[in-house]
């Protein structure tokens, strides 16, 4: 006899570019086929959930799915930067959460988040220091929590439709192809450049 899983409760810390084109789309979807059940996205900033409440792709893909805002819409910016904090303290233990937050910041918040007992996927790099890895795996097996690295270029639209053409034939018969992601122009509209410097990450990362 088969038991159908209770489908996840799933937060996700950050509500920045990758949370708008992959990650939430992505939840929405799983939310659509009853894997995951109620997704609250938490932000320090307003705006930043404000655009992704009122984005048209996301309203026209998922009519029928919802999503909660921390803050709720028309609270205002938040000062606190362990928010995050006061949702998974009511969340029940064994849920998921989807860090998306900038490179320097991942360690502090696993280490915050791992002590509400929630299955972690962040993206890459988990962190910036290798005794840190160590840190957080131990962390991890000690409570039976499942902590994974997201890598979402291998989702990225982009790629999937440059392979939707090359398998219909429009590019031809390859014999020597190479493949390149080349998006500056999306950058301007993120904040990514504001935090991606040689002393907040590791660029060869």
């Amino acid at each position: 006899m088969s038991t159908k899983q209770k489908p996840l409760e799933l937060t996700i810390i950050g509500a920045g570019m990758i949370v708008n084109d992959l990650l939430l789309p992505s939840a929405l979807h799983l939310k659509r086929l009853g894997v995951i059940g109620e997704i609250t996205v938490c932000d320090m900033r307003e705006s930043a959930l404000k655009a992704l409440k009122e984005s048209e792709e996301l309203n026209a893909a998922f009519p029928d799915q919802e999503f909660k805002t921390v803050p709720a819409i028309g609270q205002g910016d938040s000062a606190d930067p362990e928010l995050y904090k006061k949702v998974l303290a009511e969340k029940d233990p064994f849920g998921a959460v989807i860090i998306a937050l900038p490179d320097q910041l991942h360690y502090r918040v696993l280490k915050g988040v791992i002590p509400y007992n929630q299955h972690i996927l962040c993206v890459k790099p988990l962190v910036l220091e290798y005794d840190q890895a160590l840190e957080i795996e131990a962390e991890a097996l000690e409570r039976g929590i499942f902590i994974g690295v997201e890598y979402h270029k291998r989702f990225d639209r982009r790629s999937l439709l440059a392979r939707k053409h090359y398998r219909a034939g429009d590019l031809g018969d390859f014999a020597l192809g190479e493949s390149k992601l080349i998006e500056p122009y999306f950058y301007r509209h993120s904040n990514f450049q504001n935090w991606f410097t040689c002393e907040n990450t590791d660029p060869f990362v």
